[in-house]
């Protein structure tokens, strides 16, 4: 009688253990899944930051920046060429000869290679977009699967969009006030290296 009763405590205090070895089991994944899901939104608010910031920095360039350089480098070498029209006298002949001679350097330079370089630039910039859309798309549907809350999702939309106008702004007044005025040669300074660069 005492040996079953022995039995009976010592199965009785296993089951407790059992029992208390799966409260902390359950009690471990309901932790690990919060941290996860808490993480989750966390790192999808930096990712989509990121993402933001990236697809702003591609387009702004390709669209604005580019053009802009192009225009800027062509009006000081215009301009150049004509301070250097002024500085330098050469006859009629010696300048048709000059004029030629650039025509068959110009004719020569193969400006489909600049082309295809700068089209194959753009078409990587856009592939970059293209591929981290996709990925932004996929981490957004996980994000609706676990938390199964669409209002919490444009939350975070809406306050990246709103940190990227913030950016954008910053970017666009820096680039015009400060990057387009600053000079890092002018006219006299390149007719100095041009003619030292004569001697």
């Amino acid at each position: 009688m005492l040996n079953i009763n022995i039995e009976d405590g010592e199965n009785e205090n296993a089951y407790l253990i059992q029992e208390d070895k799966l409260g902390y089991i359950e009690y471990a994944n309901a932790y690990l899944k919060t941290l996860m899901i808490n993480n989750f939104e966390k790192m999808l608010i930096n990712i989509f930051h990121i993402y933001m910031l990236v697809t702003f920095e591609i387009l702004f360039y390709f669209y604005y920046i580019v053009k802009i350089e192009k225009k800027e480098i062509l009006d000081i070498i215009l301009s150049f060429a004509s301070q250097i029209n002024n500085f330098i006298d050469i006859t009629n002949k010696e300048k048709q000869i000059i004029i030629t001679k650039s025509k068959n350097i110009c004719d020569n330079i193969n400006n489909n290679y600049y082309d295809k370089t700068n089209n194959e630039l753009f078409e990587t910039a856009m592939n970059i977009i293209l591929i981290s859309t996709a990925i932004m798309f996929i981490l957004f549907m996980v994000h609706i699967y676990m938390f199964k809350n669409m209002k919490r999702l444009f939350k975070i939309i809406f306050s990246s969009l709103f940190f990227l106008v913030i950016v954008g702004c910053f970017e666009y007044l820096f680039f015009k006030n400060i990057v387009l005025d600053y000079r890092i040669i002018d006219n006299n300074i390149a007719i100095c290296y041009f003619t030292k660069g004569l001697n």
